[in-house]
Formats: C-alpha cells, sequence, structure tokens
C-alpha cells in the first residue's frame, strides 16, 4: 500500500505491514478504505485476509494526538486477521474513536463485518 500527498502528488511512503500475510500467500491487495482524515485504513488482499493500518493520529479508545502528518509515522501499527477464504473485492468501513468497523464482500459470495481494531467478526451475510 502506498500513501500519496493528493495536492502535491508527492509519495508519503510505502506501508509494508501487510507484506508478510501477503507473500505467505503470494497475494496481492485487492480493495481497500481510508478515513477522510487520513488516519487509518483497511486493504483486503486476495487470499482473504484484511489488514487494519493505525497512522499513528488518533489511538482506538483515546482522544487525538497532536501529529498531523502521515509521514511523520514511518511504520504504521497494523492488525491482519483472516476475514474470508476468498479474495475480498469491496470494504466499507465505519471509522470512530472506539469500535471501527470494515465490511467486506468476497469472492465466495459472502459478506463479513469486522471490528477492526479487536479484530472481532460481528456479523456473517451469505
Amino acid at each position: 500500500v502506498r500513501c500519496w500527498d493528493l495536492e502535491t502528488g508527492t509519495k508519503l511512503q510505502d506501508l509494508n505491514g501487510g507484506v508478510t500475510a501477503a507473500q505467505t500467500s503470494h497475494s496481492t491487495v485487492s480493495a481497500a478504505a481510508i478515513d477522510c482524515l487520513g488516519n487509518r485504513a483497511v486493504s483486503g488482499l486476495e487470499d482473504g485476509h484484511l489488514v487494519y493500518w493505525h497512522f499513528g493520529k488518533v489511538q482506538e479508545g483515546s482522544a487525538s494526538s497532536s501529529s498531523d502528518n502521515v509521514a511523520e509515522k514511518p511504520t504504521p501499527k497494523t492488525k491482519v486477521l483472516l476475514a474470508h477464504y476468498c479474495a475480498i473485492r469491496a470494504i466499507a468501513a465505519t471509522w470512530k474513536p472506539e469500535g471501527s468497523q470494515a465490511l467486506c464482500g468476497s469472492d465466495d459470495g459472502s459478506l463479513s463485518l469486522w471490528r477492526v481494531d479487536s479484530q472481532e467478526c460481528l456479523a456473517r451475510f451469505a
């Protein structure tokens, strides 16, 4: 996953937190969603893994910090979970200080709803 400054067209950083899961399964990113402030994101892989990216500006369960530059945090925190057994093709997310959720659509014909900070599956829809 690569982060860009859309106003200047400058590459900010390459994010490699989900690379281990992707390389192990020889997979690639197939879907992504990011919050409107650029603080958190989720990406879906071809092998069904979901990667939660936290760039350090907003901490789950606490107030915002003063940092406003994604590039100041070269190593974002990530969480990787197996959401599906087939490729994730679509992701929609709601971002909250606590309990951010991601809805994933997969090639297996199902949807799954995740609380991304705790990696808890809230529901599956077939």
